[in-house]
């Protein structure tokens, strides 16, 4: 059986850190083969047609993080540095 830490024993200065071993993970972003592809993902929208078109929406949002993602990757360089 395996020990669950409490919160007394999180260090939260590196809560938020990796080990090292993260430094071999290879990260490859790249944008979806379609923007609505998540949402067919998470499947039919509970809302009722004819309102706000939230799907179309949130497509787009999603096209915009995703081309956002993909540039930042593209920025930092991390690609090259851990391939």
């Amino acid at each position: 059986m395996v020990e669950k830490e409490s919160a007394t024993t999180i260090d939260i200065e590196r809560f938020w850190s990796v080990g090292p071993g993260f430094s071999h993970v290879k990260v490859h972003i790249q944008p979806p083969n379609s923007p609505a592809e998540i949402l067919k993902r998470l499947g039919p929208s509970p809302f009722p047609r004819g309102g706000f078109p939230i799907i179309g929406f949130l497509a787009s949002a999603f096209e915009k993080v995703s081309r956002y993602a993909i540039e930042r990757n593209a920025e930092s360089g991390y690609n090259e540095h851990h391939s």
